[in-house]
């Protein structure tokens, strides 16, 4: 960020934010996704390959970068969920 805040800016949104947000939408009904703990929706981009034997979603969880991603990725994330509980009508 010191060095080159726009770049640094733009590239987080594009390679975090935007998949993350994309990530979220293509689950928001799937209560599987929903299911599982918060740490590992924050830590990994959970993306749907299939059920399982028992018609559960299996996910392929790619790692998020730690600090990147936490300010890229969780908080817009969790920004989303809170407005999908709270204020559903406003997404």
């Amino acid at each position: 960020f010191k060095d080159r805040p726009g770049k640094t800016l733009l590239a987080g949104l594009a390679f975090v934010t935007i998949p993350k947000l994309l990530e979220q939408a293509v689950n928001w009904d799937d209560k599987d996704y929903w299911d599982r703990p918060q740490w590992e929706r924050d830590m990994f981009f959970m993306i749907p390959v299939g059920k399982d034997e028992t018609n559960h979603t299996k996910f392929l969880r790619i790692p998020t970068p730690f600090e990147v991603g936490l300010i890229f990725g969780t908080f817009p994330g969790r920004l989303l969920q809170w407005l999908k509980t709270n204020k559903p009508e406003s997404i």
